[in-house]
């Protein structure tokens, strides 16, 4: 697993490419071939069934493989401001930069991602493992021209 693991909060809105059912079996299994991470956050709102819960731990592995590392970690949106914690992990979470922080209405410029990519790299001397998640309307592109960057 590389240090720096870009992702997207959710997968929901994810559009895979039109015959992805003949070659997946879930929306998240075709999402993980093109994502390493992905955060799971209906469990912010309402604990899943254990049925769907079990179901992540099946398909795909990467999911039962984030959970397993994950501690208490301190989120911060890496454009904003500077991380404080010092856990081996570190959680940049982004909406993107229109003056109210959480209006999830932002398409990053290339400009933009190229900063975010940069301060990702510094922290990755700091930090053991970086996970890098996109929440906004641009997330699934955002994401894939980071790791493009990286």
């Amino acid at each position: 697993m590389s240090k720096i693991n870009v992702g997207t909060c959710g997968y929901g809105y994810y559009q895979p490419e039109d015959d992805w059912k003949e070659k997946y079996e879930s929306k998240l299994q075709a999402y993980s071939d093109f994502f390493k991470t992905v955060e799971i956050n209906k469990t912010f709102y309402k604990l899943p069934m254990v049925k769907t819960a079990e179901k992540w731990k099946e398909k795909p592995k990467k999911v039962e493989k984030i959970s397993n590392y994950l501690d208490i970690i301190h989120v911060v949106d890496l454009l904003r401001r500077k991380p404080t914690s010092d856990h081996p992990i570190a959680y940049i979470r982004l909406h993107g930069l229109n003056p109210n922080e959480y209006d999830y209405d932002y398409d990053y410029s290339d400009e933009e991602l190229h900063e975010l990519a940069e301060k990702l790299e510094d922290l990755s001397v700091i930090h053991d493992r970086i996970y890098c998640m996109f929440n906004n309307y641009e997330m699934f592109e955002n994401a894939k021209r980071v790791e493009e960057i990286l």
